[in-house]
């Protein structure tokens, strides 16, 4: 039974550090366009700058989705192959 005090901090040492990244992790999962700066936000103070951060990562646009700009260009550039692939 002594090692398993060990193993109890490991475990809360470990899920500090995925509470304290998890603004990026969904800042990543979302692929939003500016994750540099969430991870800025995140980094920067430990309570105040984790709280700021949550709010990029809901508000800036996704990367690619649709809607964006290159999203409209992959959609006129998967048309325009179309149409010559059929003549």
């Amino acid at each position: 039974m002594a090692g398993s005090g060990a193993v109890v901090w490991i475990a809360v040492i470990v899920l500090a550090c995925v509470l304290i990244l998890a603004p990026v992790i969904v800042a990543a999962a979302r692929q939003t366009e500016k994750i540099g700066l969430v991870i800025l936000l995140t980094l920067l103070t430990p309570v105040g700058g984790w709280f700021a951060a949550w709010v990029p990562t809901f508000m800036l646009p996704r990367r690619g989705g649709p809607g964006s700009p290159a999203w409209a260009d992959r959609v006129a550039y998967t048309q325009a192959v179309g149409r010559l692939r059929r003549r």
